[in-house]
């Protein structure tokens, strides 16, 4: 029987300093299992301490340790082109190996984190932008990839 995957979301903008600290930290942890190239500052910068308008993590666990297993986090920047508004999304998103292909309810969690955040980040009608960021995977069972999300 598959392990039972809980996730929350979390605004890090609406924590202290403390938490959004020690939420980087947990983070980092499991994104060092997951994937390589930036180091933990970076990862503080482009993630939990994002310069975008808004940002919102959801953060799944496994329910029999309670421990981080993977994160998705979403992204938006309110920019004018033109005197137009826009809106650019840019995500990020892990899952430790282990998880990977064993639990189809992940599949599910991540889908629907990307629907609610599209729409609870996008209220207004106006052009929305999703960046793509090149990401290097550690895969135990072959060699480095190198992929586009």
């Amino acid at each position: 029987m598959p392990e039972e995957v809980s996730a929350e979301a979390i605004y890090p903008s609406r924590l202290t300093h403390e938490a959004r600290q020690r939420l980087s930290e947990s983070l980092y942890e499991v994104h060092k299992r997951i994937f390589r190239g930036i180091d933990e500052k970076e990862f503080d910068h482009y993630v939990v301490n994002s310069p975008a308008d808004v940002t919102k993590i959801f953060i799944y666990r496994n329910k029999t340790k309670k421990e981080i297993i993977g994160y998705f986090a979403v992204h938006r920047f309110e920019k004018f082109i033109n005197d137009k508004p826009l809106v650019i999304f840019r995500a990020e998103a892990g899952l430790v190996p282990e998880y990977r292909h064993k639990n189809a309810d992940i599949s599910f969690w991540l889908k629907e984190a990307t629907i609610k955040a599209s729409v609870a980040l996008d209220s207004v009608r106006r052009p929305i932008f999703r960046l793509k960021e090149k990401q290097k995977t550690i895969d135990y069972n072959g060699p480095e990839k190198t992929s586009y999300s």
